[in-house]
């Protein structure tokens, strides 16, 4: 009797405790959150688009909120079918919806939002399965937070710094039909690039945000370089070459925006700071910092702590060497990091 009263105790615990995780998974589905990735650069894509309808986007209820954006979703679409990017170099949100009824879904069903952020937007098909992404204008660099429910997904915009203590964008040399310096099968382009996105596996502060200039092949204009790191009101703005300082130096060296003094923390500190961790790192020596005068162009106009670290120089046999010795740019990457992460914590 003990045995059978213990056992259908037992049953009823396990069916209240079914029915409270299925009631919290419900919940939880009714909520769910989607992942925005960076994408650096608005490359094209992959699929050739077959067509393109500007998309409508209405103001909310009086009632309803109005700092969010609002896009509704066709009947069935779930998480697995929305993929999230943030085009930060463009001011896009690209928002990917897999469904065969979403073009002319979009075509008829507006956007909601009542943010002077939301500027405009189209929607893109992407081939023949029913894809297609709506790339929302934007008027700004912005940071996301989005929930998904059965209807809709619903975007809350944030400034950088509202979400990130530090910010920084780091500009990889190069790019496109850029390849700077080369010497043995090497390109500075594809070795600052490598630098890049070691840099951006390896940050794991998350009270710290990097804006890179791009992580591909591709080439943006310096204005746009330049722009960025005022859009995100960076924290400090990083250029790497590998181009000797234009003056056939070899070895690791940094340079310095002299045009502009910044109380604290400034151009001079940000150049000893990568120069001193990046030497560190690999053991080389950290040879005296440099104004850089007019040899960089992403430092004439900034006005946040700035530098660029050339990492070598590629017509330099043993820089080029250990420029093609992916142990040595971890290294590198490594410098870089802690530099970010220990530039400015004396200022207050």
């Amino acid at each position: 009797m003990r045995n059978d009263a213990l056992m259908k105790r037992t049953a009823i615990l396990a069916a209240l405790f079914a029915a409270a995780s299925v009631s919290v998974m419900m919940v939880r589905l009714g909520t769910r959150t989607v992942l925005i990735a960076d994408a650096a650069q608005s490359v094209a894509a992959t699929v050739q688009s077959s067509a393109v309808s500007k998309l409508t986007i209405e103001k909310p209820a009086a009632d309803a909120s109005q700092d969010t954006l609002v896009i509704s979703l066709p009947e069935h679409v779930n998480s697995d079918d929305i993929v999230m990017e943030n085009h930060y170099m463009t001011r896009q949100l690209w928002v990917y919806v897999n469904s065969r009824d979403a073009l002319s879904y979009y075509q008829h069903d507006a956007l909601v939002s009542g943010l002077k952020q939301v500027i405009g937007g189209s929607c893109i098909s992407q081939g023949n399965d029913g894809q297609v992404c709506l790339h929302i204008q934007l008027s700004g660099l912005y940071e996301y937070q989005s929930e998904l429910s059965e209807k809709n997904i619903t975007i809350r915009f944030q400034k950088p710094h509202e979400v990130y203590q530090k910010v920084v964008v780091i500009d990889p040399a190069g790019g496109g039909k850029q390849a700077g310096s080369t010497s043995a099968g090497l390109a500075e382009k594809e070795i600052t690039l490598q630098i890049a996105r070691k840099v951006n596996s390896l940050m794991k502060d998350p009270g710290t945000k990097i804006y890179f200039t791009r992580l591909d092949d591709s080439d943006p204009e310096a204005s746009d370089r330049v722009k960025l790191a005022e859009d995100a009101q960076a924290d400090m703005l990083i250029g790497i070459t590998a181009d000797g300082g234009g003056q056939n130096f070899s070895g690791i060296r940094s340079f310095y925006n002299d045009r502009f003094f910044i109380r604290g923390f400034g151009n001079a500190d940000m150049a000893v700071q990568l120069e001193r961790d990046c030497a560190y790192a690999t053991g080389k020596t950290a040879e005296p910092v440099q104004a850089a005068g007019d040899e960089y162009d992403l430092l004439k106009v900034s006005e946040v702590p700035s530098a660029v670290l050339c990492i070598g120089n590629l017509k330099d046999a043993q820089d080029a060497a250990d420029l093609n010795d992916s142990d040595y740019l971890n290294k590198i990457a490594h410098g870089i990091v802690q530099a970010i992460y220990y530039g400015g914590q004396v200022q207050k």
